[in-house]
């Protein structure tokens, strides 16, 4: 079982696999390969890395990853089931264990802008435990 799955590989992800694996974490990085960095066509607000592009940005991030043992895999999550002490992802028909799941897809690219699903996704305690997950409400009802 993994202690951590991480689904996007954009800029968030790929810092939070760099972060769990420097704190000795077991983690997997599932990614549809595709993000709104890539579509930049020039940044020059980010320390270190002076007039690029948004892909010359990623190929670097990624560069750092891969050298800190984090390498993407192509995938989409179509499920994260709850399952007491684990979630049980869906990735592509595999089924994968997960202690914990960060999600670092950006809420828009994930759902699009003004998605029905945007109005079912909720925050969630874990009982008995100091965190939080996010989730869609089972049914898809509306909530007043």
């Amino acid at each position: 079982m993994l202690e951590i799955a991480i689904i996007g590989a954009g800029p968030a992800g790929l810092s939070a696999g760099i972060n769990a694996i420097a704190r000795g974490k077991t983690v997997r990085i599932f990614s549809s390969e595709s993000n709104y960095l890539l579509r930049a066509e020039k940044v020059n607000n980010y320390l270190g890395l002076y007039d690029v592009d948004g892909r010359q940005m990623m190929e670097q991030f990624l560069s750092h990853a891969r050298a800190m043992g984090v390498v993407p895999e192509k995938g989409k999550a179509a499920n994260i089931l709850p399952m007491g002490e684990y979630f049980l992802l869906n990735v592509d028909g595999e089924m994968v264990e997960a202690k914990t799941v960060i999600l670092a897809t950006g809420v828009s690219s994930a759902f699009g802008q003004g998605s029905q699903l945007l109005r079912h996704l909720r925050w969630y305690a874990v009982p008995g435990e100091k965190r939080c997950c996010m989730g869609l409400e089972p049914g898809g009802g509306e909530r007043g």
